[in-house]
């Protein structure tokens, strides 16, 4: 196809907003942008980590924080960036937000750490050509990205997704992310569509790739994994997404494509558009030797004013610890240990390094030095609140007593009043032990730092209920059916308004096992990690996840479950979501709509988990 540079003149098209309808679990990352020089002169990576450790390097490489209702932005490119990225966000948030029908598209804290320059992102990027990339973790969603343009906008579309679909094809998320990349905020509407250049031309200079092909791609395949192929992988699936959203041709039907293709629909370019490959091929190539591509305007509700909202300096030793969390949740175990070791380096016999070599012994699955350091890092006076929380889960799993473990948290809340982990195990805490107002006052405050978490306002509607305020019950267990993002969470959330709605216990009662003399069961066994426990009044649902999704089981009666390998380990953990935790599961295979979960747990083995 023959060469040439796309005329910046666009088409416009106001045909309203574009509906896509979003509601759980995937994994993408990478943004493929060409790798600038960073010159002579710039930060070697090394360099960059000590700026966090010896502030007389000066202030470059120092961190801040940024938190806004959605996000949490941690940067060492200034505050300025900062707020830029922030603000962005919240906006593009906006849009997705209002096509979503009140439903939650990011329940989770978004964690976004923006890299100044490319020598300071290149230790945490996973590939080669990266500018950003985002991850999923049980207690938030990370995104890492150098301090360039597209990057933000595109991670979090891949956010959206995540809580949207288990599963969906790698064009397609790759694609739809891409297209949304080149929003622009002009006022009261947006504008998408902008024509990527860089694929445009790569594109018409190159032959393209058979939609057999490109629907066959998975993480695996070289169109993902090799450099020299990489770019004509996102230089189709964005060219495709766009023809599909602008084109005359095919813009009426994508709403119903991209539904379908969130419910599993892996051939929806067929059913929908009632197409062959053959004449999306041949379409495709003739949009793109169009002079000009559209663009599309979406009128939106501009997010709240946040040109203000405070930067907080983060200390040094938080600075170092956020970093080599950023190497955990990304796999990159090796390098977080090299990142314990140069705090320790760098600060050698100190507070510092004491708390770094506990959060070695962590990542490294090894509880007891973890435990050893991070008591001697306290005693040497480290202030920190993630610290104390985290030494107080540890010692609640070594089989510790009530009263160190508060002491623990009442010092991770003296060092951070506004650290959730810390409220919201300080209210589970409570809950479980009858103290309705001590749960109550926690709950309130983890609901005000993340209002979005669906789980908190359930707990808040039992304490609630426990504490004789039915309509405080009601009111808050109705926001935890608006904030549930999928219909076994919805159903758990809906199972707690009307048990707060009677607060009375037959509606518990009723659903008691049958005798102990009854017929035994035949049982199922499920292999994986245990990572969450939602309390259901006297029962609870426990989340397994393995490999290929996640399963859902149910504890009716805690006394009828045997435990197997668990040291400390116990029903005594706090309700939500967890260090994740090898397990055996044993389990009738009964379903229960309300809850979501497949089966009845019989057995719950951790030595026999590998």
């Amino acid at each position: 196809m023959a060469g040439g540079v796309i005329s910046q003149r666009m088409q416009r098209i106001d045909n309203g907003p574009i509906q896509i309808f979003y509601n759980t679990h995937l994994e993408r990352c990478s943004l493929t942008e060409p790798e600038t020089c960073a010159g002579a002169n710039q930060i070697r990576v090394l360099l960059l980590l000590l700026t966090l450790l010896v502030p007389c390097l000066g202030a470059d490489g120092r961190w801040v924080r940024l938190k806004s209702p959605n996000f949490e932005i941690y940067t060492d490119a200034g505050e300025a960036r900062g707020r830029e990225v922030v603000v962005e966000l919240e906006q593009f948030r906006n849009i997705f937000a209002a096509q979503a029908s009140g439903r939650n598209i990011s329940p989770l804290p978004v964690l976004v750490f923006v890299f100044q320059s490319d020598a300071g992102f290149r230790p945490f990027r996973i590939n080669d050509t990266s500018a950003g990339y985002y991850h999923s973790g049980p207690d938030g969603d990370f995104i890492a990205m150098r301090a360039s343009g597209r990057t933000a906008a595109h991670e979090f579309v891949h956010v959206v997704l995540s809580h949207a679909a288990p599963e969906i094809p790698l064009w397609f998320g790759e694609g739809l992310a891409e297209f949304y990349s080149t929003v622009q905020f002009r006022g009261k509407q947006i504008w998408v569509g902008d024509p990527i250049e860089q694929h445009v031309q790569l594109l018409r200079n190159n032959r393209l790739l058979d939609l057999k092909t490109l629907r066959a791609i998975d993480s695996s395949s070289p169109y993902y994994r090799e450099k020299n192929k990489l770019g004509v992988f996102y230089a189709q699936s964005w060219a495709l997404m766009h023809m599909l959203h602008l084109s005359e041709k095919y813009r009426s039907g994508v709403a119903d494509f991209v539904s379908r293709t969130l419910q599993g629909d892996q051939d929806g370019l067929r059913s929908v558009f009632g197409k062959t490959d053959t004449v999306l091929e041949r379409d495709l190539k003739e949009y793109l030797a169009q002079e000009r591509l559209s663009q599309v305007k979406i009128p939106v509700t501009p997010a709240a004013r946040l040109e203000k909202i405070p930067a907080q300096a983060i200390s040094e030793l938080d600075s170092a610890l956020l970093l080599a969390n950023l190497f955990v949740v990304s796999g990159k175990r090796e390098e977080a240990a090299k990142f314990y070791k140069t705090i320790v380096k760098a600060r050698p016999n100190s507070a510092e390094a004491e708390a770094a070599l506990g959060y070695l012994g962590l990542a490294k699955g090894e509880d007891g030095d973890a435990q050893t350091h991070f008591q001697r890092a306290l005693r040497l006076g480290v202030r920190n609140a993630r610290l104390c929380y985290d030494l107080a889960m540890l010692r609640r799993q070594s089989g510790a007593g009530d009263d160190e473990i508060l002491d623990l948290l009442r010092r991770s809340v003296q060092f951070d009043p506004g650290f959730f982990e810390t409220r919201y195990f300080l209210g589970t805490f409570a809950l479980e032990r009858r103290r309705s107002m001590e749960a109550i006052e926690n709950f309130r405050y983890a609901v005000e730092l993340q209002p979005n978490r669906e789980q908190v306002w359930e707990n808040l509607a039992l304490a609630y209920s426990k504490n004789h305020e039915p309509e405080r019950a009601i009111e808050a267990a109705e926001r935890a059916v608006q904030l549930s993002t999928n219909e076994a969470d919805t159903a758990r959330a809906e199972a707690t308004l009307r048990l707060v709605r009677t607060a009375l216990a037959p509606v518990v009662t009723a659903l008691k096992p049958p005798p102990r003399s009854s017929p035994p069961q035949a049982t199922s066994r499920v292999e994986g990690k245990l990572t969450q426990i939602d309390c259901l009044g006297e029962m609870a649902r426990l989340r397994i996840d393995q490999v290929t999704g996640k399963t859902f089981l149910l504890v009716r009666d805690p006394h009828i479950v045997s435990l197997k390998g668990t040291g400390a380990v116990s029903f005594e953990f706090a309700c939500g979501p967890m260090e994740a935790r090898p397990v055996v599961a044993e389990f009738v295979p009964v379903k229960n709509e309300t809850y979501g979960t497949v089966g009845e747990i019989r057995s719950l083995d951790f030595a026999r988990a590998r």
